[in-house]
């Protein structure tokens, strides 16, 4: 889980500075450059982390954090190769959306999961520890971003992604396990109490 979060955290950030570039004007004059609207991308950025709220609470009603989890986290990981596979600020622009939805998404189903799998009285330092080397590879990134493409850059964030896709899909794959043993724990106790019932009714 402290996987999970250390990395979907890290490519957020590296996106959070590298989205203006990516839906800059590629105009090479800069007085021919057409400038973007910040304040309104922004707006929308927030909109959609709403809208992924909302989606939080449609799902977490139907069905599993750990298991709805998985998908989010795969869509996050397409939405990043949005801008490696297109040059079309557009097409990026609904790309980037996408992926706030899926940020809007993370962070109430990161919350659960800690709640349920990290003790309180170790959760802070637990999480905060797989945080550093993921911010030394962040830091990394971005002081080379000068040397490094932003197609490079964005590839590093599809493989951050996959990674806490992976770590998702192994946790709802444990978890899994373990709830149906308790299952068949509480199945085979109700059938033990069903019949030492039968027992003494017989006596």
């Amino acid at each position: 889980l402290g996987a999970i979060q250390s990395l979907f955290e890290g490519a957020m950030y590296i996106f959070v500075f590298k989205w203006t570039p990516s839906l800059s004007d590629p105009n090479p004059d800069p007085k021919k450059r057409i400038p973007i609207p910040h304040g309104l991308i922004f707006a929308c950025f927030m909109v959609c982390v709403m809208i992924g709220s909302a989606v939080f609470k449609f799902l977490i009603a139907r069905k599993r954090v750990e298991s709805f989890s998985r998908f989010m986290f795969l869509l996050a990981t397409l939405t990043m190769l949005v801008p490696v596979l297109t040059e079309s600020r557009e097409v990026r622009f609904f790309g980037f959306l996408l992926f706030e939805v899926c940020c809007g998404i993370f962070w109430p189903c990161l919350g659960t999961m800690r709640s349920k799998y990290v003790p309180e009285e170790v959760r802070a330092t637990l999480m905060n520890f797989f945080r550093i080397p993921l911010n030394l590879i962040v830091v990394f990134l971005l002081v080379e971003t000068g040397k490094l493409s932003a197609t490079t850059i964005f590839l590093c964030n599809v493989g951050l992604l996959s990674l806490a896709t992976g770590c998702q899909h192994a946790l709802y794959a444990q978890t899994k396990t373990i709830l149906q043993q308790e299952i068949d724990r509480a199945l085979l106790s109700s059938s033990d109490m069903d019949l030492g019932s039968e027992d003494h009714d017989h006596s």
